[in-house]
């Protein structure tokens, strides 16, 4: 099988980057290694969208869905070394993004966990100016991302720019 070295989403997709996460940590999958995870722009509920997520997904726990805010028990289980997850700080899901930076730090996850924060920045700019400034730091920071030795050391960092 594949070597899945790095897995990338943008918004919602972060959900699906986190659900392989803790399902190569908590019940395997087999030839699958994962190393890092990359999360942009990323849902995880608490915002005016959680209605029209709800409504989708018929069978769900309501805003405490795991698919929406991942338990703790769920986040120490990722079966990655390492998450970035970027934010936009004038993007609406800017606070679910950080949230979840926060709360993989404090889970029990013995992962290398970074936050970057591109302010005065609204949800995908990198899409609608992919060349300005932060469109270009993005890029390159989730290019290092790529290429970082696997054996960096595990913490915590954030980033604003």
């Amino acid at each position: 099988m594949e070597d899945l070295s790095q897995h990338k989403n943008l918004s919602a997709g972060g959900n699906i980057a986190h659900t392989l996460a803790f399902r190569v940590g908590s019940i395997g999958l087999p030839g699958v290694n994962l190393v890092g995870v990359t999360m942009v722009h990323p849902f995880f509920g608490g915002t005016e969208d959680d209605e029209m997520w709800l409504y989708m997904c018929a069978s769900n726990d309501g805003p405490q869905d795991p698919r929406m805010k991942p338990p703790a028990e769920d986040l120490a289980r990722l079966g990655c070394e390492r998450v970035l997850i970027f934010v936009a700080e004038r993007d609406y899901l800017c606070p679910a993004g950080k949230n979840y930076y926060e709360e993989l730090k404090k889970s029990g996850w013995k992962g290398r966990v970074e936050l970057v924060e591109h302010l005065d920045e609204k949800h995908v700019f990198y899409l609608r100016n992919p060349t300005c400034t932060d469109a270009l730091e993005l890029t390159n920071k989730f290019i290092s991302f790529i290429k970082q030795n696997n054996g960096s050391p595990r913490n915590s960092i954030e980033s604003k720019y």
